[in-house]
């Protein structure tokens, strides 16, 4: 099963985390955890170091997660591919 890693820890606050989720406490309760889109995807391509020779493939969503995909694609040296995402509006 793949490790989560949880950079939003307050929305497991009442519950027990799953042994696949790595929480990293000290990005909790900061207001700005990234410098901008490329440290982000630079901190995260380390977390996920183990990948780099697998055969994972990275899924960014458009526009907002591209330029941390990419980053992260580059430092691992793995291929990325767009998950393209609409919203869902109700009547």
């Amino acid at each position: 099963m793949p490790r989560l890693y949880c950079l939003c820890p307050r929305l497991f606050a009442m519950t027990e985390l799953p042994d696949n989720v790595i929480d990293l406490p000290a990005l909790r309760d900061r207001t700005q955890v990234f410098r901008d889109p490329t440290d982000a995807g630079h901190q995260l391509a380390v977390l996920l170091d183990e990948y780099r020779h697998g055969n994972a493939i990275l899924l960014a969503i458009p526009a907002g997660g591209m330029p941390v995909g990419m980053e992260m694609a580059r430092e691992l040296q793995r291929p990325l591919a767009l998950a393209p995402a609409s919203k869902v509006l109700l009547p």
